[in-house]
């Protein structure tokens, strides 16, 4: 098992691709801790995790809070241990559309996604550099590269800023055996791209020939399975790096 031993912290590890994340690395012998506001479903989630032998918890957060970020840490210490492998996978849209977003919905916007990621870290990344290993891997999105087919300008920022971040704090960790990546996804078959009546899920699924090379949804596995990777020791030779799960559709 790649990653007996570990420890991992998924904050949306409820469902989605964190709930997809958390399950491929219990497979691979991770002990769990899963940050979420939703607790009935975390709690079915480390529910799975246990029936595959590993030791789980689901720990109720507000990300974008610094003591509620703080608590977090604290009682994954407590009832797992020091954390190995930290993945930022809590996200959200905003409500409104373009420039008529009223300020505190930008703010909201920003603290779940971006500031949320430098709490973590804080929090994560300074005793992963005492220990001399540690994996962070945060979600971005195409939408960093290409804007908000939809309008959603705080979303496009917040995940353009993921990979500035995540490549300043990679180079300030990686001589102390700490890697820090991002993935971004592009369709990916999940509930978050239909929230808040964005689109039907018809007219979602109707525009995905016409966008994506693959012709298909990625789906939260096929994310699940580039996170696991980068939280290995196969992939102690890459940090700073961005990666598209995108089908196709974001090339660079």
């Amino acid at each position: 098992m790649k990653l007996k031993g570990r420890v991992a912290l998924i904050t949306g590890g409820a469902q989605g691709i964190g709930r997809a994340t958390a399950l491929a690395m219990a497979r691979e012998g991770a002990d769990v801790a899963i940050g979420d506001l939703n607790q009935d479903r975390a709690q079915g989630t480390v529910a799975e995790l246990q029936r595959l032998g590993v030791r789980a918890a689901a720990i109720s957060v507000d990300v974008g809070d610094r003591a509620s970020v703080a608590g977090m840490f604290q009682q994954c210490v407590e009832i797992l241990g020091p954390v190995d492998i930290l993945v930022n996978c809590a996200g959200t849209g905003a409500k409104g559309r373009g420039l008529e977003i009223p300020e505190d919905e930008w703010d909201r916007v920003l603290d779940v996604n971006l500031r949320s990621i430098f709490l973590c870290c804080r929090q994560a990344v300074p005793g992963m550099m005492e220990r001399g290993w540690g994996r962070v891997v945060s979600i971005s999105s195409q939408a960093a590269f290409s804007g908000s087919a939809i309008a959603d300008l705080p979303y496009a920022a917040s995940k353009a800023g993921i990979i500035g971040f995540t490549r300043g704090l990679a180079r300030m960790a990686a001589s102390q055996g700490v890697t820090v990546n991002a993935i971004a996804p592009g369709l990916i078959d999940t509930e978050f791209p239909i929230r808040g009546g964005r689109r039907s899920r018809e007219e979602w699924l109707a525009s995905v020939e016409k966008t994506v090379p693959i012709g298909r949804l990625g789906t939260a596995e096929e994310v699940a399975e580039l996170i696991l990777f980068l939280s290995t020791d196969g992939a102690s030779y890459l940090t700073g790096c961005t990666i598209a799960a995108a089908g196709g559709s974001l090339m660079y």
